[in-house]
Formats: structure tokens, sequence, C-alpha cells
């Protein structure tokens, strides 16, 4: 699962707790909320963002780094075989 993925699970459900529409997430339609349902959803949108930069911290395989490694293993691997070979 990605980063953004989880980001955007963790707004939808914040924004349904609130009590706020969850349509338009991505488009960010603020065109019939008032001010302070604005302001909650930037609250609820960093809340978010702060959570899933901690927990891909703390679990950094969850989110693709053990798949971006492996590429990154193989990678080193081919170009130091090429530079041997050379």
């Amino acid at each position: 699962m990605s980063k953004t993925t989880v980001k955007m699970y963790m707004i939808k459900h914040e924004l349904r707790r609130a009590g706020l529409p969850t349509r338009g997430v991505l488009a960010q339609e603020f065109k019939n909320m008032n001010f302070e349902q604005e302001k909650k959803w930037h609250q609820i949108k960093t809340r978010a963002h702060k959570r899933t930069e901690e927990l891909a911290k703390a679990f950094p395989f969850a989110f693709g780094e053990y798949k971006k490694s492996q590429y990154d293993a193989e990678f080193l691997n081919r170009f130091s075989r090429k530079e041997v070979m050379a």
C-alpha cells in the first residue's frame, strides 16, 4: 500500500468522523463550505499527512520500502557485475 493511499483513507475516515462531506476530497471542493468546515478539513489533512509520515518511519517495509530496497540491490548487483566484466 502506498503512502498516498493510506493518507487518503485516513483523510476520508476523519472527514466522516467530523461529519464533513468526503466528495471532492482530491479536488478540495470548498464551494459549499463555511470557514469552520474548511479549517477542520485542513487540520484533518495535515494530521493525516503527519500520521502517515510517522507510520512510514516506524514501518518502512509496509509502504513499499522492501520492494524499493530489492530493486536498489538488484541495480547495484547488475552495475557491479558490469564493472567486473569490463
